[in-house]
């Protein structure tokens, strides 16, 4: 082998290192980004649930206070009642 040709080897050699050293550090900070992702969504479902039993008590009311009104849409008022007159 000629002296040209094992330079050329030693720095193809040298770039395919330093190509596999980049390649495994953007696989690692892709593992990282998908480990903080899933982090990240789990804290965001937390606190929407935590809220959610924060405030069911809430809720609760809430709901009764629509259940009433829907109750007082289908009220009707007997036959025979009239307003008072107000006094002049």
């Amino acid at each position: 082998m000629d002296p040209e040709d094992k330079k050329k080897l030693d720095r193809l050699l040298l770039i395919s290192e330093n190509n596999n050293r980049l390649l495994r550090r953007m696989r690692r900070e892709v593992l990282w980004m998908r480990f903080f992702r899933v982090i990240y969504l789990l804290v965001i479902v937390g606190a929407i649930v935590a809220a959610y039993y924060y405030f069911s008590p809430y809720f609760g009311s809430f709901q009764n206070a629509l259940n009433v009104l829907g109750q007082l849409k289908n009220f009707q008022l007997p036959a025979n009642f009239t307003l008072p007159t107000l006094p002049k």
